[in-house]
């Protein structure tokens, strides 16, 4: 079982799509769909333009947005603010551009197949972080697979409700999905 939040839910779909049938399945915490039909060429354009953003901040002005921006409870901040704390702002700046662009490029292209493992889509009933929730609500009417929505949760729906994540992750190693 692949268990992948935000970038690493892209991470184990390429892994499933590389790999067929090594993953028993893929559970995606606030991450999305990684097939071009589901974004906007607008949408793509856009991204390599996120990260230049980031470098028109101020760095504690970025750290702490970015904390109240991916977390929705104070343990969810402290967490996302511990993480940032390890960086400097180029690093932190240069690791997204990266992230982003390798996002973009295998949207765009057209060897891109869909995942072959059992999927398990978890949000944050509270992630305003880009498109997540649009992508996943698309994803969910494509693929008939519910999306388990957690409550009180943003986009690091794992540090804001870990129980309920743990939970849901329990079920699909289970097989209940």
């Amino acid at each position: 079982m692949l268990v992948g939040q935000s970038m690493g839910g892209y991470v184990a779909q390429v892994f499933d799509v590389l790999f067929p049938g090594r993953a028993r399945g893929i559970v995606s915490v606030d991450s999305a769909p990684l097939g071009r039909d589901y974004y906007k060429r607008w949408e793509l354009a856009c991204l390599p333009f996120v990260t230049r953003m980031f470098y028109l901040y101020p760095w504690e002005t970025l750290k702490k947005t970015s904390a109240e921006g991916n977390a929705a409870t104070p343990e969810g901040r402290a967490i996302m603010s511990s993480i940032l704390a390890g960086y400097e702002k180029d690093e932190y700046c240069r690791l997204s551009a990266h992230g982003f662009a390798m996002l973009a490029d295998v949207v765009r292209s057209d060897e891109y197949a869909e995942p072959t493992a059992a999927l398990v889509l978890i949000v944050g009933e509270l992630d305003r972080t880009g498109f997540i929730r649009k992508y996943n609500e698309l994803w969910s009417a494509r693929t008939g697979l519910p999306i388990r929505w957690i409550e009180g949760a943003a986009h690091n729906a794992n540090a804001d409700n870990p129980a309920a994540v743990n939970a849901v992750i329990e079920e699909a190693l289970a097989g209940g999905n």
